[in-house]
This record gives C-alpha cells, structure tokens and sequence, in this order.
C-alpha cells in the first residue's frame, strides 16, 4: 500500500537514516560561519563537500596501475570499476524521502532532491565509465570541485548566492522546517526565507482573510506591525508572523523602534518580527519607508506567468525619523537570502 502521511513524516524527520543522511545531520563541516570560497578559514573544503555528496569511495577506472583516481584529495587509493546496484544504494534515500502522495505541498523541494538524486547518481556513473560525462555532468564536477552549486541544481533550487556547502545547510533546514510544521502544526512564526515563492505565501494569507470576512481579495493589502525579535507565544487573530530578514544599508533601533544609520562597516543587520495584516484599502503613510523585501542581493528578476517578479516580494512599512527618501537613495532594503 501506499505510504501515508505519518509514514512520509517520519522519513523526512530521519527516524530511520541512511548512511548519507546521517552524515549530512551530523557532520560539523556544515556548521559555522559562511566564508567566501578560497579563504584560508573556509570550513567547507572541496573534498569535505565531495565526501558528503559523493559517499561512494573513489570509483574510477584507474588511468594506468597504482596510479590515483581522478577525485585528488577524496581518495587516494584506485579501485576497480563499480557495479550499478552500488550507485544506486547511495542515492535511495532522496527520493525515498518524497515518495508519498501528501508531499505535493512542497512540489519544488521534491523536484529539487530528486533532481540532486538522479544527476548524482548519474555523474557516479559517468566518473566510473558507465555513462557518458555530458556537458551537464561535468559542469556538475567542476562545481562540486570548486565548491560552487552545479548549474543543473541551480536550475530548480530555491534563490541563493551562496556557495555549496552552505546551500547545502540552507537546503536542509528547509526540509527541517516542513518536518516541524507537518509533525507540530502551525508555527507562531513563519521564516520567510524557507519558501521558494514567497510571493504565493504572501496572496495565500490575503485568501485566507477574504474568505474569513468574505471580502474581495482585490481590495486587500498588507499593514505592518513591528513585534520585536522574540516571537509571541500565541498566533495572531489575523495574518502572519514572519521572520529571517536581514536590513542592507541600514539597521533597526529597537528602542527608538524605527529604522536610523546601521554602525559602520556593518553591512547587514536583523529585521525584527513582522506581522503582515491584511487591511482593506490600505495606503503606506507619507512619513513611512517603505521597505523592498527581495530573495537576495542581486535585487533584480524577471516578470513571471503570474505578473509576479522573481526576486521582489513586497514592500514593507518601517517607521522612520527622517525623510523616506533619505533611504531610497541609501538603497536600504531587506533580503531573505544572504
């Protein structure tokens, strides 16, 4: 029969882990600061990603006897080609994982794992010479060498500029994330970052409020609320909580309880709690700033089938001591994804 919720559940909660999803739940490569690629202090080096996403040993046909196999620095000893059925075994767990009919709420995190599951296993293959090394593949390899995201990840993933161990990390909380959601219920306060397309969370919450008060979802638009850094114990009556946004340009004063000049040098800072309210015919106040609230830093995106942007979410409304005017020229914006 097929798996049921509970079953699906338990699976991505990891109550019964591979050998590959242990090693991404317990290994302290992944933690820590991000640091740029190619500094001395990295604590995600290229064999160190290789040994995650590439568990099987070195599996290469040896170039000539007792010479080293292609992975320098993952393995130094040759070994004989592999057997399909080893490949195999290595990658079962992805897509075992979203093998449940429920898991259509998180369509794009499937599309992903499976993606990251198949192109794996496949470029195991090609390195083995069992499969031809396509222009995909060793795109793959030079960016798993280079602790870069393979374009063909990059394709379904979510919006990042950061490299692949720390994608990685990101990757997983978000699986977290919905683990905690579907096992505890609906959370106080919802990280803004975790979704593909906040955008769709956002028109989701106006639908909710429209058929609550049976008003035209048209007429509706979002008021804020600043609730500081700690989320409340109890939902709100109306709207949602979101946090994980980080102020580029500025910072928050928390006891002055408006936006004001970020301390030099310090480029981003945390945006306290927001509780977007739907509000019928709401209009931003002159003496507001109104905040863009992007997926990440490039601050650009193209205009998708639904007449949404890519990257722009939605303005927020930050009280402000000076001009509004004084930000939009300092470029002052929050980011989900840093």
């Amino acid at each position: 029969s097929a798996p049921n919720r509970r079953d699906w559940i338990e699976l991505l909660c990891s109550r019964n882990p591979g050998p590959v999803n242990a090693s991404f739940t317990h290994c302290s490569l992944l933690s820590g600061p991000h640091v740029m690629p190619g500094s001395g202090s990295a604590n995600v080096t290229t064999s160190s990603v290789l040994a995650l996403l590439l568990p099987v040993a070195a599996s290469t046909t040896p170039l000539a006897a007792g010479r080293p196999s292609m992975l320098v620095g993952f393995h130094t000893r040759t070994t004989s080609p592999c057997r399909g059925t080893e490949f195999q075994d290595q990658c079962v767990w992805l897509p075992r994982v979203y093998d449940a009919p429920s898991c259509d709420m998180q369509l794009p995190l499937k599309v992903l794992m499976m993606n990251m599951s198949s192109s794996l296993s496949l470029l195991r293959r090609a390195i083995g010479g069992l499969a031809i090394m396509s222009s995909d593949l060793d795109d793959m390899y030079v960016g798993l060498m280079n602790n870069q995201l393979p374009p063909i990840w990059e394709k379904v993933s979510f919006a990042t500029m950061k490299t692949l161990g720390s994608w990685m990390k990101d990757a997983l909380s978000r699986i977290e994330f919905m683990r905690t959601w579907l096992v505890n219920g609906l959370p106080v306060s919802f990280p803004l970052p975790v979704f593909f397309f906040p955008q769709g969370f956002m028109t989701g919450t106006l639908q909710t409020f429209a058929r609550k008060y049976m008003v035209a979802i048209d007429t509706l638009s979002f008021k804020f609320g600043i609730c500081g850094f700690d989320p409340p114990e109890t939902h709100p009556e109306d709207g949602v909580l979101c946090s994980g946004m980080m102020l580029e340009g500025a910072k928050w004063d928390p006891d002055q309880a408006m936006v004001v000049d970020s301390v030099l040098g310090e480029m981003y800072t945390p945006l306290p709690i927001v509780h977007f309210i739907p509000a019928v015919g709401h209009v931003i106040a002159p003496t507001s700033y109104a905040c863009p609230i992007y997926k990440t830093a490039v601050r650009k995106g193209v205009l998708s089938t639904t007449g949404m942007s890519t990257n722009f979410v939605v303005a927020v409304e930050l009280p402000t001591a000076v001009d509004p005017d004084t930000w939009v020229l300092a470029g002052v914006a929050a980011l989900l994804n840093l």
